[in-house]
């Protein structure tokens, strides 16, 4: 627990060494500390704020990752719809598409 400008600052807990933030109060003038009882609720409430922001990060980089292979996703989806649908011209695309064309080594 920190005193700054008369707050009392409790680090969150944070991947590696450095806090993932900070829960402030504001600390009563004249008020030299936290009972122990004050203190048991600010744990628990320092616990919890951590656990959501590190869930809160967590779901960030879920959603990034899944924004950057989004077109990949769309791409498979779409040679799905056209193998299903495919004419012959629909077909000699595909097999001229490097991407999708079958390697001759394959089994």
């Amino acid at each position: 627990m920190l005193v700054q400008n008369g707050y009392w600052l409790f680090p969150l807990a944070g991947r590696g060494e450095a806090p993932g933030g900070f829960l402030a109060t504001a600390k009563q003038e004249g008020r030299p500390d936290l009972t122990a009882e004050e203190l048991e609720i600010v744990e628990v409430l320092v616990d919890r704020a951590s656990i959501a922001v590190e869930d809160v990060q967590l779901q960030r980089s879920v959603l990034d990752t899944l924004r950057g292979v989004a077109p990949e996703i769309e791409q498979v989806q779409q040679w799905g719809s056209q193998l299903r649908y495919a004419s012959p011209s629909t077909l000699a695309q595909l097999d001229a598409d490097p991407c999708t064309r079958r390697s001759s080594t394959a089994p």
